[in-house]
């Protein structure tokens, strides 16, 4: 009496859930994408979709439980209590405009990169947006993506000092 005798898993509709803190409830949509990825697969990626956000915080932790659903392979199904790693878009920005890291200098307060104009560095001031890992997201900026834009020996540069271009 009072203990569970079964449990009901439905195998073609796998659902994941986990906790998240509550600063970032706001942040959080039923219907955003998101990906799981599993040391069980290694190489795949198994897409994914927000189902539900509880609308009550924890008080204990201080989180939020979330609930997805996965979309794996017809053919192969997922076995019920399958630890993954997610990754959930919380934002997209198509057609953004994307800058290197390597590319971008900081100094007096100002955030920049230069650019290539008839072998000419150019100096081009960049809003800073989202970022990852290897670029930054150049906001209200003069870049297009057919830019060049110059990436070693940026410590010496000057805006209007002559550059020569390496092909590799």
């Amino acid at each position: 009496i009072g203990q569970r005798a079964f449990q009901i898993t439905d195998l073609k509709n796998p659902r994941v859930i986990f906790y998240r803190p509550q600063s970032e409830f706001s942040l959080l949509k039923p219907g955003q994408t998101l990906t799981a990825t599993s040391e069980a697969y290694p190489g795949l990626e198994i897409s994914g979709t927000l189902e539900r956000i509880s609308p009550i915080v924890d008080s204990q932790s201080g989180t939020v439980k979330v609930t997805a659903i996965l979309n794996p392979q017809e053919s192969l199904p997922l076995p019920t209590g399958l630890l993954v790693r997610l990754r959930l878009v919380v934002e997209s920005r198509p057609n953004a405009t994307l800058v290197p890291k390597r590319a971008i200098v900081h100094k007096a307060g100002e955030t920049f990169v230069f650019k290539i104009v008839d072998n000419v560095a150019v100096k081009v001031l960049i809003q800073s947006g989202f970022e990852n890992p290897t670029h930054l997201q150049a906001l209200e900026s003069e870049l297009t993506p057919e830019d060049t834009l110059v990436t070693v020996g940026l410590d010496r540069l000057e805006d209007g000092d002559s550059v020569e271009i390496l092909e590799g």
